[in-house]
């Protein structure tokens, strides 16, 4: 990703990356292992855990850094 992420936080930052790759939340939930109601929960609230933003940067290709 890139600069134009910056000032956002790590949902925003992951709905972009689902937006640009046709990620749905469902999808998302698979690769964490989680339930939709989780993701769903995770955005809302913006409090995910460093495992599942390390899942996700790995699993996308992206440096952990482009999330937080």
């Amino acid at each position: 990703m890139n600069s134009i992420l910056d000032g956002l936080g790590t949902s925003q930052k992951i709905k972009a990356l689902m937006s640009t790759r046709g990620i749905t939340q469902n999808e998302l939930a698979i690769v964490l292992g989680v339930s939709l109601g989780t993701i769903q929960n995770r955005f809302e609230h913006g409090r995910w855990t460093v495992t599942e933003v390390q899942k996700i940067a790995e699993r996308y290709q992206i440096f952990l850094s482009d999330l937080i």
